[in-house]
């Protein structure tokens, strides 16, 4: 899903809620639990979240960013997917030049931010 969740859910509906819950938190005995969600989203959005297999192991939540082979987020790696998003950017081809300089990290990143 490229957008949050929250999106989906229109504001007079929404119940009250932890930004900084996890999946796991909706989770018991290795089944979604009903409950618990039905504490923040609508019907539809559950009947969906419960056609979602679970794994049978008992795994724990970990962060990863997706765009990253190694699922570390980088400045390089957010840098790639705007350039990706930008191919006719009239300065692409200085902005891969500028970040490829052995200079700062910090001089990069507001280049590209003047570049925004």
């Amino acid at each position: 899903m490229p957008f949050p969740l929250l999106d989906l859910i229109p504001e007079h509906q929404r119940g009250p809620m932890n930004l900084d819950q996890k999946v796991s938190d909706y989770i018991t005995n290795n089944n979604w639990d009903r409950n618990k969600l039905s504490q923040v989203l609508n019907d539809d959005l559950i009947d969906k979240i419960l056609t979602i297999p679970l794994p049978r192991s008992n795994l724990h939540d970990k962060m990863v960013w997706g765009p990253n082979p190694n699922g570390s987020f980088t400045i390089k790696s957010a840098y790639n997917i705007q350039i990706q998003e930008w191919p006719s950017h009239p300065h692409a081809n200085l902005l891969k030049k500028m970040w490829n300089l052995d200079i700062p990290s910090k001089v990069k990143i507001f280049a590209w931010m003047l570049f925004e």
